[in-house]
């Protein structure tokens, strides 16, 4: 149930922003399988693919939603996630989603658009924007482009040149953050 997972996950006392749980498990078919058998999967499987879809696109806002989060339909692929473990009628949506929510889990729900992932909390304690999904995925990336660029200038003399080189080399990069709603400013 979503609450003796949310008890037992908050004996865990995990605290990281690098990390993110989601739950139920998901029902869906074994692409592995050569007579399309049904498999109950972590829902982490399908939390990266809306992640992988995401990036594709290059959208930085939350892995979220009826619109972001959807997990897949029927149509992109026929690995689709079919249904969540327990019966969301069980227990009433809001208490389950309130539940999850407040031991920092990620609620995957049932609607007419198929599964959707419904947060996108990390597992961070302190108040913080890193709480975020969205705002850790970008940082990320943020981080991994400036240390490829500031590979190629490292050992170079600290000269004016030499930060307006670097400084080009990134601005672009945190341009597209800022137009596509990442960021609202940089310097």
């Amino acid at each position: 149930s979503a609450a003796l997972t949310s008890e037992r996950f908050q004996s865990r006392a995990l605290n990281s922003s690098f990390v993110g749980a989601y739950f139920p498990d998901i029902e869906m078919y074994d692409p592995a399988s050569l007579i399309s058998a049904k498999v109950f999967a972590p829902p982490s499987i399908s939390a990266a693919r809306v992640y992988g879809r995401l990036a594709q696109e290059g959208n930085v806002a939350a892995p979220a939603g009826y619109i972001r989060g959807v997990i897949a339909s029927d149509t992109e692929d026929s690995t689709v996630a079919l249904q969540t473990k327990i019966n969301m009628s069980d227990i009433t949506e809001s208490e389950t989603i309130a539940t999850l929510y407040s031991a920092s889990i990620n609620p995957i729900i049932g609607g007419d658009e198929g599964l959707v992932l419904f947060g996108q909390r990390t597992l961070l304690k302190a108040d913080s924007m890193l709480q975020r999904i969205a705002v850790r995925r970008m940082i990320i990336d943020i981080r991994r482009y400036v240390k490829s660029v500031a590979k190629g200038i490292l050992f170079e003399q600290n000269r004016e040149a030499t930060l307006k080189l670097f400084s080009d080399l990134i601005n672009p990069v945190l341009s597209s953050m800022l137009t596509k709603g990442g960021i609202s400013r940089y310097k």
